[in-house]
This record gives C-alpha cells, sequence and structure tokens, in this order.
C-alpha cells in the first residue's frame, strides 16, 4: 500500500515530461525533471570521458546540485563505462577513516581480512575501465589519499567528487558550479522563451505539487522576485516552488520578503559566526521547516535519528507517535507530506516498500533541531532498541528459507545499523551491545564483512560486567569463530578453550560445545590430529542431548569436517551428513550449501569423484540461492579440480572467481582443499598454456559471481548422464515427483513450487532431493538437462 502510493506520486509527477530514470545499477534513480545547466553537462561529460581528467571535483555551496549534475552526468556515460559506474554516499559516513569501508561495500567488494581494504578495493577496480562518483566529501577531505591511491594504483578509474571545497590532490581538476542563474529584469519585453533556468526550476517543481500552475503576467514577477530571493540556488527553489500547494507565489514572496534571515547567502560571504551548515543552505531549510505544521516538524526533527536510508515502516517505528495523548495526524500522511515538500529523497527498493533518505544539509539542519530539543536521547534510545531488534530478527530469518531478503534488507539500513551500536557503546550499555553484535554476527559471516565484525566482536568482549550472560558467552565464542576463519589459529585455540570453559561454568552446553569445534579446528589446522579428535568427540558428547536443531546442526557439521580431516573419515561423515539432513528440514540454503561443500570435499578426498562432483553442484546451488557467495570459493575450486582435464578453460575461469571471492570474503581453505587447488591450477596451466591460463583466470576473476555460478553448474551437467525417455522418468519418480521435476525444469525455486502445488516450501525442498537422488543427477540443473533431452 505505502509502495504503491509512493509510486503513483512519481507517476504523477512525471507526467509531461522525462525524469531521469537510470539503468546503471550503480546510481540512484531521479524522478525529477532536470533543468537548465545544458552547459554544464556538455562540459562535464566531455572532461569526464577525457582520459587525463582522472579526478575531478565538483565544488559549489550546499543546495547548488553538485549531487544532481553529477547523477544526471554518469546516467548518459553507460557506453563509456559500461555498468562500471558506482555512486558512493559519503553523508552517512562520520568519520574519514570509514570512506574506504563505504567505498567497498558500494562496490560490492567484502574485506579480506588479510590485508588492507583499500588493497582488496584496488585488487577489483585495477582491471576495469570505471567510474565512481563520491559525494558529500568536505566533511572528510582527510580521506582524500585514499582518493590518489586508488587513481594511482587503477589505471582506467575516473573519479568525480562532489565538495563544498576542493580536495587539492595532484592532478585535480576543479569544476565549480555556480547556482541558476537567477532573472535579469528585461522590462514587459521579455518572452517566454527567455525564462531563466531557476525559473523553470521552480514552474517544474510548482507544477509537481500542483498541477494547474502556470507562469502567467499575474505571478510572474513574483516567481521571479522568489528566485532572486533565493540566490539561484535550486534545492532553496525546490523547497519554495513545493509551497504553491497552499500559498500563492505572491504570499511566498511576501514571506521572503517579511523574514531577511531566510535570504540566501554564498557559503564564502555567510557570517562566520554561524556553523558552517548555517550560512547559505541552511536558512533556506529554515524557512521551509518554519511553514511546517508542528507535527511535521517533529517528524521532521526526529528523522535525523536516520543515517543513510531507512524504510517507512522503520520510520514508523522509531519516530511514530504512540503513547503521546493528542492524537496526531496519520504517519504516512506526515512522511508523505515531507516527501512531497522534498525534504525526504526516495529510490525504489527490492523490498515491498522504497527506501527514503535525508539530504546531507537536510539531516544536519534537522539534527540541528534535535540536538537542542528534550528528545535527542530519546529518539537514540529508541532508534537503537528497533536496530537491535530488527538485527535480533535477522539473526533468525536467517536460518530458514527466506535468508537472501533477509541481507537485502539489512544490508539496505547498514548505516543505521552502525549508528545502533554505536550509540549503545558510547552509552556504555555493555549488555545490549553483546546482544546485537552477537545477533549481527552471522549477517557478517554470510557477507564475509571480516573487518567490521572483528572490531565489533573486539568492543563487545571488553565489556566484563553485563547482565545477560548467554550473549556475554556467545560474543567470545563468535570471536574465537573468526579468529579461526582469518587463519590465527593459536590464537582461535586459547580464545575457544577459555569461551569454552565459561560457558561450562555458567552452564551453558550449547556454548561450550560450539567452542570445543572451534579449538577441534584450531588444533588440526596446527597438526594436534589427537587433541582435535578428542576435542570433535567431546563437542558431539555434548550436543547431543541438546533440543536445538540448528546448533545440532552446526555442531555435527563443523565436528564432523574436523574429524574426517584428522582421519576419521566414517565418524566425520555420519556426522556432516546428518547436520545436512537437519539444515534442510529448515530449509537452510547457506549452511546447506557449506555442508555440501563440506561432503564434497571429504569425498574428494577419499578418491570418490563422482559423489564429490555430485554435491559440489547442489552446494553451488544451495549457496547461490541463499545470497551468502564466499564460500562458493570451496565448490568452485572442487568442480574446477574434476572438471579440469575435460574444460580446462572454464575451470581456470572458475579458479579466478574463487580466488576472488577469498580476496574479498576472507575465505580461508584448509589444508585438503589447498593442495586440490594447487593441483587444480597446475592441472589447468599446463593443459591451456601460460597466456591463455592467465587469460581465463583473470576473466574469472573479474566476472559477476551469477556468470561463474553458471559455469560451474554447467561443468557439473557437462559430466552427468546424457538422457531419459519420459517412460523412464515415470518408472523412477512418483506423480507428484514428475510434477515437481517440471517446475525445476521451468526455472521454478522451492517456494515457487510449494505455492504452486499448495505445499511447504521444505515438502518441495525434500520432493527435490529425492527426484536428485532417484535421477542420480547431482544439481538442479543436471536434472533439467534430463527433461529437456526426453
Amino acid at each position: 500500500m505505502v509502495a504503491q502510493a509512493f509510486s503513483e506520486r512519481n507517476q504523477s509527477n512525471s507526467q509531461g515530461s522525462d525524469p531521469v530514470r537510470l539503468s546503471t545499477l550503480g546510481l540512484p534513480q531521479m524522478y525529477s525533471t532536470f533543468v537548465g545547466r545544458e552547459r554544464e553537462v556538455a562540459t562535464l561529460r566531455q572532461m569526464i570521458r577525457n582520459p587525463a581528467l582522472r579526478l575531478i571535483t565538483i565544488t559549489g555551496p550546499g543546495g547548488v546540485g553538485k549531487t544532481r549534475l553529477s547523477v544526471e552526468v554518469a546516467g548518459t556515460l553507460e557506453r563509456t563505462f559500461g555498468r562500471n559506474i558506482w555512486f558512493v554516499p559519503l553523508a552517512p559516513v562520520g568519520d574519514s577513516t570509514l570512506v574506504p569501508a563505504a567505498i567497498a561495500r558500494t562496490i560490492g567488494v567484502r574485506e579480506s581480512g588479510t590485508r588492507g581494504i583499500v588493497a582488496d578495493i584496488v585488487e577489483y577496480l585495477a582491471p576495469r575501465r570505471a567510474l565512481m562518483l563520491v559525494d558529500n566529501f568536505e566533511r572528510l577531505l582527510e580521506a582524500g589519499p585514499v582518493i590518489s591511491e586508488l587513481l594511482g594504483a587503477c589505471p582506467d578509474l575516473t573519479v568525480v567528487t562532489t565538495s563544498q571545497a576542493p580536495l587539492r590532490l595532484h592532478g585535480e581538476q576543479e569544476f565549480a558550479l555556480a547556482p541558476l542563474a537567477p532573472p535579469q529584469s528585461h522590462g514587459n519585453e521579455r518572452r517566454s522563451s527567455e525564462i531563466d533556468a531557476a525559473v523553470q526550476l521552480f514552474v517544474d517543481r510548482a507544477q509537481a505539487v500542483q498541477s494547474t500552475f502556470t507562469l502567467n503576467d499575474s505571478n510572474r514577477e513574483a516567481v521571479e522576485a522568489i528566485c532572486a530571493a533565493l540566490d539561484g540556488l535550486p534545492l532553496a527553489i525546490e523547497l519554495a516552488a513545493a509551497r504553491v500547494r497552499v500559498l500563492s507565489p505572491a504570499s511566498i514572496r511576501s514571506r521572503l520578503q517579511s523574514d531577511r534571515q531566510v535570504r540566501f547567502q554564498l557559503l564564502s560571504d555567510g557570517p562566520r559566526d554561524l556553523p558552517e551548515r548555517h550560512q547559505s543552505i541552511g536558512e533556506a531549510i529554515g524557512w521551509s521547516y518554519r511553514l511546517l505544521d508542528p507535527w511535521e516538524q517533529l517528524l521532521f526533527r526526529r528523522l535525523s535519528v536516520f543515517r543513510g536510508w531507512f524504510t517507512f515502516a522503520s520510520a514508523e517505528a522509531v519516530c511514530g507517535f504512540g503513547a503521546l495523548a493528542d492524537q496526531p495526524r496519520d504517519m504516512f500522511e506526515l512522511v508523505a507530506s515531507l516527501f512531497d515538500k522534498s525534504f525526504l529523497m526516495s529510490k525504489a527498493s527490492d523490498g515491498p516498500e522504497p527506501s527514503f533518505l535525508l539530504l546531507a544539509s537536510i539531516r544536519a539542519y534537522a539534527a540541528e533541531l534535535l540536538e537542542n530539543s528534550d528528545e535527542r536521547d530519546v529518539m537514540r534510545e529508541r532508534h537503537a532498541a528497533y536496530y537491535l531488534e530488527r538485527a535480533k530478527a535477522v539473526e533468525m530469518g536467517l536460518r530458514g528459507p527466506d535468508q537472501r531478503e533477509w541481507l537485502n534488507g539489512l544490508d539496505a539500513e547498514h548505516a543505521n545499523v552502525l549508528a545502533a551500536l554505536t550509540w549503545l557503546d558510547a552509552e556504555r550499555d555493555g549488555t545490549r551491545l553483546q546482544r546485537m553484535v552477537w545477533a549481527l554476527y552471522w549477517y557478517w559471516f554470510y557477507q564475509g564483512n571480516t573487518q567490521e565484525a572483528r572490531q565489533w566482536l573486539e568492543r563487545a568482549c571488553s565489556y566484563t560486567d553485563t547482565d545477560d550472560i548467554a550473549s556475554d558467552t556467545w560474543v567470545r565464542v563468535g570471536d574465537a569463530m573468526l579468529t579461526n576463519h582469518v587463519g590465527e589459529h593459536a590464537e582461535a585455540v586459547r580464545k575457544a578453550n577459555a569461551a569454552a570453559a565459561l560457558a561450562r561454568e555458567r552452564g551453558q552446553p550449547i556454548m561450550e560445545s560450539v567452542a570445543l569445534t572451534i579449538a577441534q579446528y584450531g588444533e588440526l589446522a596446527l597438526g594436534h590430529l589427537d587433541e582435535s579428535i578428542r576435542l570433535g568427540r567431546e563437542a558431539h558428547r555434548l550436543i547431543e542431548p541438546v533440543d536445538d536443531d540448528y546448533w545440532r546442526a552446526m555442531v555435527y557439521g563443523e565436528a564432523g569436517l574436523f574429524l574426517g580431516g584428522a582421519g576419521e573419515s566414517d565418524e566425520g561423515l555420519a556426522l556432516v551428513e546428518a547436520g545436512l539432513a537437519l539444515e534442510r528440514a529448515r530449509g537452510d540454503d547457506y549452511f546447506a550449501g557449506i555442508r555440501l561443500s563440506d561432503i564434497g570435499v571429504m569425498r574428494h578426498d577419499l578418491g570418490e569423484l563422482d559423489a564429490a562432483l555430485r554435491r559440489y553442484g547442489e552446494s553451488v546451488e544451495a549457496l547461490s540461492r541463499s545470497g551468502g557467495n564466499w564460500y562458493l570459493s570451496s565448490p568452485f575450486c572442487g568442480i574446477a579440480a574434476l572438471c579440469g582435464a575435460s574444460h580446462p578453460e572454464d575451470a581456470a575461469r572458475l579458479l579466478g572467481a574463487a580466488r576472488a571471492l577469498q580476496d574479498r570474503g576472507g575465505a580461508n581453505p584448509w589444508s585438503t582443499e589447498l593442495d586440490r587447488n594447487a593441483l587444480a591450477l597446475e592441472q589447468t596451466r599446463a593443459a591451456l598454456g601460460d597466456v591463455a591460463f592467465e587469460r581465463a583466470f583473470r576473466d574469472g576473476y573479474r566476472m559477476p559471481i551469477g556468470d561463474a555460478v553458471e559455469i560451474a553448474l554447467t561443468l557439473v551437467g557437462s559430466e552427468t548422464s546424457a538422457g531419459m525417455s519420459e517412460a523412464e522418468l515415470a518408472e523412477l519418480l512418483t506423480p507428484r515427483e514428475l510434477e515437481v521435476l517440471r517446475l525445476i525444469a521451468a526455472g521454478h525455486t522451492d517456494r515457487e513450487i510449494g505455492e504452486e502445488l499448495d505445499i511447504s516450501p521444505r515438502t518441495a525442498s525434500k520432493h527435490v532431493a529425492n527426484i536428485l537422488g532417484k535421477l542420480d543427477v547431482p544439481t538442479r540443473a543436471a536434472a533439467t538437462a534430463l527433461v529437456k533431452s526426453c
């Protein structure tokens, strides 16, 4: 309902004009028309396409349209840069040291955890012809050397920044953006074709909120006077034009003239005894703010508690009026009103409703108001409480079949998650900080976000006197787990043993069991096989009576894998298979994918190559469905090793894709995988020759993850049987399984199969597993091939 209403509003505003609808995924959508600036667009476009100009800074006062111009121009350059165009908003970033992380998150680079994040970004960008827009740099000028480092290491990268001041970097080309020219007086001889861009902008925005508005002889002078009073600054003009729904141009002009403080001044000419953000655009925002009714003003102040994007549901939960005695206006109406008046920017989202953003200068103004109110701490507390609950919901959501949706949802509000963690830490609220950090652990793990996870785990572990002993133990277990994950095995064993002892003292068998599997892995990596086996069996003994399938599956899988690695293959495989069955029953694609890959590795080590290939293929399908991609490096390498002799070029591409995931996501293969991967590299290089191998490997390193998945499944399918007749299929499968197989062949997911056949996704998943087993094929793609061949 909310999404539809906002969508209708956007559509109605675009009647008779062409709003910016950018196809490049890296840019925000702009629904309003772009007025004027033809010369600036042409000049800036030419500059960006010039390979000699690799750093361009668009400078000018707040509200002059720097961001809008950069996005407009970038939207015309897809032919030059392909889809390698990204928009990096720095408004939510509060510290210059976090700029590299913001860039990495925007372009999709996951920190390796084994080297600096800038090196990870360089590894990704160096081979690409790319354009990066870095917005609102003026507050973080200390991060300028990061841009220099990227440009120095990435020869085909062009960076366009927007800032109120130049970055003062070598090779920087400043593009000074002036306000739209205010109207000049030409008497009664002025023709409509000579209307200045500022007036055009006012008229366009006025018509967006009142379709019947026209510029005529009775209001022309007032409109020109408004634009002149606002110095031609686009944001100020837009805010003024939004008021024609309730005020005539003459009334707006009168209000401007009655309040001299509203008159806009350029940044360099503003009173130096005011905060910088109030020297120009702040006065325009203040004037517009004072025209809001009391409920709109209250919501506007409260919304400044958000960092970055937020949804209507988030705004309602955090900023809603709840227990107030007076009945306010409807929350949706208030959000829609602020949106209509250009206080909020919106973008389409993959979820059921759009996301909103307070632009940097507008948020700064609102934040100042909130700071000086008696609601500051209340709103920050509500914000932190809301995102704590969101994190806990995501933790539970990641255990089921909708993992991709949960991951995407939290990704969109990532800046707010960090703001909530920061507030809890600043308040020294160790209990809730530990709860939130633990709730976020699997989100970070799925995404391979090693650096951020380690930072917050360390902060959480620094609190030693908290009220929630479960969370206190868990963050120490998680810290040990992640230490193992990045390859610091001796330290991981120390931390895991300490966590296990703490859990034992507190009577927490699940936590003790998980901690022992972490120590088990560390001991295995250090070559202490007997101790590793002992720890694995003890972990299994502790978890066996526990009535919690999630953690039983976790311990079964981890302990079983490491037991197998220590030489106890039969015992280990039985445990991992048991864990897989529990995870499949729960619809957990991510951990099912991990277990399938682990079984593939174990079968591979035993020389059972057909069974290994089958499991690798199933792993790729499950992991790609979940959205947690970094673990795909393991099955990719396994498939490359098994198919390299017959398909060396595709195998080399898969090895390149696997290396990219390892570099960006912090995946650390263990000993037998390292041996397998090295052998695969050696074999494919020998088959192709050095030049062809390096070319294919680089192609794989650069390719989108979806393309690598397709190559992996194609290779697995090429090693399966050629086909079966329809009669043969009918002999093997039940009528219901035949229905499911046809839906698999049509590309349906388990959930879609369940909806089509009116069964649960879990039942559909069981049918799929039965079909693959009966047909003796490793993947859905291979099963589809059988259907298409008959």
